[in-house]
């Protein structure tokens, strides 16, 4: 297939189905039930085409990666066995589709279909997701064809997920540390791993990392392999490369894991790793499960420098639809996307902005007080053998606009924003105590999960009552605080979920957490700038690194949090070294909150 325009990402899928190329073309031009197969589709602004001819123009809503979008076509080719439409979408987008039906020599036909894309304003790692995300769509839309067509039954339908059979509760056991007796199922934290790729050192994807991760987890656990049964196998889905539904299927393979419980969190949010955390601690304290890895990883850095290649494909039976956690809801309604109110550079820079305005600061100083914070930032990163950026900057490198630091988004210089181009991967090993405790885990090694919390904000930025404020920030603490009987803001490790400088710095204001406590900084990674921002599995490493540091000081406690979209949907997680009071499985959940406003 030819396009008129050249496209920065172009890519074919193709399928063999035993219908004839004119049935196929029948259901191609089909447009009143493209619905039933293609799977960017939404819907029609008006009444779709019956017919067509070249030249011919019409609308058509799409969700791309969530995102709703209106693409405006014109048919630039059209034959008795080929369809070519080409494009603009929001934000300056060009995009097409080429769908052919070639002819078997025996009989049957093979459907191909190609698109492009291209965006100056998604250029880089941006345009790749996006690419990749068409290209995965395509891929799924092609299965449902066949099904239209009456060759498959419907691919993507995977049988129910079994229900838990829950055992007798073993005996109590014995922390000695704190010479306490617990609940046999309090759910713990046994092992952490991170794993940090330089691409120079050649090609890794997604699952080569999150497998490496989750090893080093294990390894941290002194247990390097898990159970058979019982337990859970979460994934957090990478945006490098999908692997659907099937992501926890193919790690529970990649680590010999037979008949696990699987688990993975939304296609798109940040909030997703922390809600498998929380999940399956709650899981542990009920008796479903006695061990839960969580994984994820991206490899966005080998794939802007080397591409991919057959071997990131991974092929494995998944037995069951995975557990599903969180949000697929779409981020921005109509309003923000017809005003290109699509991009988290553009959204938090609006917040940055109606905070600013809030506080009452000048320009100049509301600049100051951020860059200062992101330099602190840049100091825990520099320490931090997994980051991806280990160099001390100051509060003028991070702002001052220059070649390499170019303006993004009022008031964010590139050095103000995550760092997505990375090749990152995290872990996190839980088990219930009577499970660690007979696969004889160092206590040592155990960190409590106190709670965990999750809130969703007035879902679209547009619709809240203040843009300067996260107010389901402020409900997450006040359920956490409640629980465990103490502010969450006395916690002596903290990682807030840092994509941009408002992010930090609403949710200190609703935690009360000082800003500039060099006693107390607000992360443990260094930040998504500067630590790495591998989109999904940020708190991962998040999480990974508190519990590192409530390790390291026995006693101590730690937060971490999360978030999703615009300040859209947030996870926390409190961890300790110490129980939670003498039976700590039994008020150990998952809090579900709705952000309530707040006047300030």
């Amino acid at each position: 297939m030819t396009f008129e325009r050249e496209f920065s990402h172009l890519f074919a899928e193709s399928t063999d189905v035993t219908a004839t190329p004119e049935t196929v073309m029948t259901h191609v031009l089909d447009f009143a039930n493209y619905g039933d197969w293609f799977t960017l589709h939404s819907g029609w602004p008006s009444p779709p085409p019956s017919s067509l001819s070249v030249g011919d123009t019409f609308e058509q809503n799409a969700r791309i990666m969530g995102t709703p979008v209106r693409l405006s076509w014109t048919v630039t080719t059209l034959t008795d066995f080929s369809l070519a439409i080409e494009g603009t979408g929001p934000m300056g987008a060009h995009a097409a589709i080429g769908i052919t039906a070639t002819p078997h020599n025996s009989s049957g036909t093979t459907v191909t279909v190609t698109n492009g894309f291209h965006s100056d304003a998604l250029k880089g790692p941006m345009g790749a997701i996006v690419s990749r995300a068409m290209r995965t769509a395509t891929v799924e839309s092609l299965a449902n064809f066949r099904t239209v067509l009456g060759d498959t039954e419907d691919a993507s339908a995977l049988p129910a997920r079994p229900k838990p059979t829950i055992p007798p509760k073993p005996e109590p056991v014995l922390h000695l540390p704190s010479g306490t007796t617990i609940d046999p199922w309090t759910p713990v934290i046994v092992g952490v791993g991170q794993v940090t790729h330089n691409p120079d050192d050649g090609s890794r994807d997604p699952m080569e990392l999150a497998v490496s991760a989750a090893q080093r987890a294990l390894d941290d656990a002194t247990h390097p392999t898990l159970p058979a049964q019982r337990t859970r196998v979460s994934t957090v889905p990478s945006t490098s490369w999908s692997y659907g539904d099937h992501q926890s299927a193919i790690l529970a393979n990649e680590l010999n894991i037979v008949s696990p419980d699987l688990a993975q969190s939304a296609p798109l949010g940040g909030d997703g790793p922390l809600r498998l955390v929380n999940n399956a601690a709650d899981a542990i304290t009920h008796g479903e499960i006695d061990f839960a890895v969580i994984s994820g990883a991206e490899a966005f850095a080998s794939l802007s420098r080397h591409g991919t290649n057959d071997t990131w494909n991974r092929d494995t039976t998944t037995p069951f639809a995975p557990l599903r956690l969180g949000s697929d809801r779409s981020g921005n309604n109509h309003a923000e996307e017809e005003t290109g109110l699509l991009t988290p550079t553009v959204m938090y820079g609006l917040m940055d902005t109606a905070l600013r305005g809030r506080l009452g600061h000048t320009i100049a100083d509301h600049r100051e007080k951020i860059t200062r914070l992101w330099a602190g930032f840049s100091t825990v990163a520099a320490n931090n053998p997994y980051a991806w950026i280990r160099e001390q900057l100051s509060a003028d490198d991070i702002g001052k606009p220059t070649e390499s630091n170019r303006p993004i988004a009022t008031p964010y210089t590139k050095l103000m924003t995550a760092n997505i181009t990375v090749d990152q991967g995290a872990a996190v090993v839980i088990a219930s105590a009577a499970a660690a405790h007979e696969a004889g885990i160092p206590q040592e090694q155990w960190v409590f999960v106190h709670a965990g919390a999750y809130a969703d904000e007035e879902w679209f930025v547009s619709e809240r009552h203040t843009l300067g404020e996260v107010p389901a920030i402020g409900a997450i603490g006040d359920a956490l605080t409640q629980h465990l009987g103490a502010p969450v803001s006395d916690a002596d490790h903290i990682d807030l979920y840092s994509c941009f400088p408002f992010a930090v710095y609403a949710a200190a204001r609703e935690l009360n957490l000082p800003l500039d406590d060099p006693k107390k900084p607000l992360t443990c990674t260094g930040g998504l700038t500067f630590a790495g921002g591998p989109l999904n599995n940020y708190a991962t490493h998040g999480l990974a690194s508190v519990t590192a540091a409530v390790r390291n000081n026995p006693g101590s406690t730690g937060l971490a949090t999360a978030l999703g979209w615009y300040a859209t949907k947030h996870a926390a997680t409190v961890v300790s070294t110490n129980p939670l009071g003498s039976n700590s499985a039994t008020s150990t959940s998952a809090l579900a909150c709705n952000g309530q406003r707040r006047g300030r």
